[in-house]
Formats: C-alpha cells, sequence, structure tokens
C-alpha cells in the first residue's frame, strides 16, 4: 500500500495494514483471541458457478454483493464474527 500523505491516526493506519481485503469489518475487531476460521462467515466450501469461495466472508458478500478476497484463516476476528454452529 503506498501511501503519500502524512497519517493522522496511526492506530486505524495499522489497523487498516492488518485487514485483508473483503473482510467485513477491521480486524481484531471482534472478540479477543477469535480468528475468521472460527467464524460462521468463513467460507469453506467452494461456490456452484465454478468460482471458489474457499477462505472468503460470506458476510462481506452479504454487505457488498461482490465476492471479497482471500481472508486467511489465522486473521483475528472482525466486530462481524459469529460463532462457528
Amino acid at each position: 500500500m503506498n501511501r503519500y500523505l502524512t497519517s493522522t491516526n496511526l492506530e486505524l493506519e495499522q489497523q487498516a495494514r492488518r485487514t485483508p481485503a473483503g473482510m467485513a469489518h477491521w480486524a481484531n475487531t471482534g472478540p479477543v483471541g477469535a480468528t475468521c476460521k472460527q467464524c460462521a462467515h468463513h467460507s469453506d466450501i467452494a461456490g456452484d458457478d465454478g468460482r471458489s469461495r474457499r477462505n472468503r466472508c460470506s458476510k462481506y458478500r452479504a454487505l457488498t454483493s461482490n465476492i471479497g478476497g482471500v481472508v486467511p484463516s489465522d486473521t483475528p476476528a472482525c466486530r462481524h464474527f459469529l460463532v462457528r454452529p
């Protein structure tokens, strides 16, 4: 990520760097110690349209109507965390 302007909010800048594209909200804003792999929104199945949806956030898709980027399983959970049944 190339930034040429001085950041006025270093904490927000760090959160943005830790959050992968395709995540529904900022990483590490969910329950302490929870990861995306433990979330019901973290997809482990392939899509029926031929496009892979593995390691994608279904909450991101619900909010934006787009298939987001890959979200690593060990990413700290966001505020939309929902315990996987």
